[in-house]
């Protein structure tokens, strides 16, 4: 699932830069800061995946312990496959459409912050969607976790304070580099109630229900040997 979840996350950043190419004239801007680009993967979406990797747990010990067939379920092809790469693909080609087009047009109104006069640019409208997808992706991750423990709990924490924390020092900065466009879109992204709004209700509500809806189909109408068995665990407990 680890490896799964990070195919998913880079395809869909990568999808949202090549629509956004349409509208550029295909030369190759691109639609996100390149510092914040740069640390994506290496910092703001690394910790979750690795706590998952590491320290989740698909179905308890004694379930294994009492039914060591259940390790031949990845040799047999059952967490990856093409159904299920086909599943993911759709998922990602979803989520990256909506994200998009969804916050393109509610940021071309140009109403973010009616009180400072700055209108809506790249780095604001690159910023907002990338937030998004940090959401969007945490919110995923949260979602396909089984065994919570303080260790993913606290990645996914510190995973947003390092994205926050990075945007507002990098954007208190008049200079970075020899650019100066990224100056105040903290301040003028996040002091925008809208914005917040949109994140929560749109990235972390819409991905919460369309998750749970899915999963629990997948749960109750196509599980694995290792779900039917944890299934057959919890019933008798």
């Amino acid at each position: 699932m680890c490896v799964l979840y990070s195919l998913y996350k880079n395809a869909c950043l990568s999808l949202i830069q090549i629509i956004y190419s349409y509208y550029n004239g295909f030369s190759g801007q691109s639609f996100f800061d390149s510092w914040l680009l740069a640390i994506f993967n290496m910092v703001f979406c690394s910790f979750p995946p690795l706590s998952m990797g590491m320290f989740e747990k698909d179905i308890p010990e004694a379930v294994l312990l009492s039914d060591p067939t259940l390790y031949t379920s990845l040799a047999l092809g059952q967490y990856m496959n093409p159904r299920i790469l086909l599943a993911w693909t759709f998922e990602t080609f979803v989520d990256g459409i909506l994200i998009f087009f969804v916050s393109f047009a509610t940021l071309l109104t140009d109403d973010h912050s009616p009180n400072t006069g700055r209108t809506t640019n790249i780095e604001i409208m690159g910023t907002m969607i990338m937030t998004t997808l940090i959401f969007t992706f945490n919110t995923r991750s949260l979602l396909m976790i089984r065994t919570w423990t303080i260790i993913p709990a606290f990645a996914l924490y510190f995973s947003y304070f390092l994205y926050f924390f990075s945007i507002f020092v990098y954007s208190s900065m008049d200079m970075m580099a020899g650019n100066s466009r990224f100056f105040d879109v903290g301040k003028e992204l996040w002091g925008s109630v809208k914005t917040t709004l949109y994140i929560l209700l749109f990235a972390v509500g819409w991905k919460t229900a369309t998750t749970f809806a899915l999963s629990a189909v997948h749960f109750n109408f196509f599980p694995t040997d290792s779900e039917r068995r944890l299934k057959e665990y919890i019933g008798r407990r």
